[in-house]
């Protein structure tokens, strides 16, 4: 091979080899992976209800938690505002954007009673990160409750960057016999993440 082909061979490997190099840098730059995974990463998170003061009898409404949670811990407050048919138990779905949170655990609420007076059941439905099912009944025999107070506290862990609508889906609420109340209007919310 004469110095010329030497020379053209060594220069397309070169060419090639600034190329993947240039590519490379790129990807880092740009961030090959996912932020929201990254150990460590640290998140502001706003919620923003879309009932902040209800204005109405018989409205279940969202509002963020007062109380003080661990750093990428969204809490939500379920409440319950005038109800006035007797409820001895509430069905809902919650639907989310699972890269933006991901339910984590709940705390119970007092609308319906204390912990002794009420069964609570949070479930996330088979191959569907995007919603939770909740179901909570007063124990047969405590009868119902109407007025105001806190259905459940729902805790989420910031896992992205973005925004999530916190949708209610099927929400039912029953009579102490069984029978589905006709009342309520429901309330969810938004969440945006961004990386501080």
């Amino acid at each position: 091979m004469d110095v010329l082909g030497v020379a053209m061979n060594a220069y397309a490997f070169s060419r090639e080899f600034s190329i993947f190099f240039m590519f490379l840098l790129l990807l880092l730059f740009l961030g090959c992976g996912s932020k929201e995974n990254e150990p460590g990463t640290r998140f502001s998170t706003t919620f923003v209800p879309t009932q902040q003061v209800p204005n109405a009898d018989n409205t279940i409404f969202v509002v963020e938690s007062s109380e003080p949670m661990p750093e990428n811990i969204l809490a939500l407050d379920i409440m319950v505002h005038s109800l006035n048919g007797f409820v001895g138990r509430a069905k809902f779905n919650m639907d989310f954007f699972g890269s933006v949170i991901q339910y984590e655990d709940f705390n119970p609420g007092d609308f319906l009673g204390t912990e002794e007076e009420v069964d609570y059941q949070v479930t996330i439905p088979v191959n569907n990160p995007n919603r939770i099912t909740v179901d909570i009944t007063r124990v047969a025999g405590n009868g119902g409750v109407i007025g105001d107070g806190k259905l459940i506290t729902i805790i989420f862990r910031v896992g992205g960057i973005g925004s999530s609508g916190i949708d209610f889906t099927d929400e039912q609420l029953f009579q102490p016999n069984g029978q589905v109340l006709n009342i309520g209007e429901w309330w969810g919310g938004t969440v945006v993440n961004s990386e501080v």
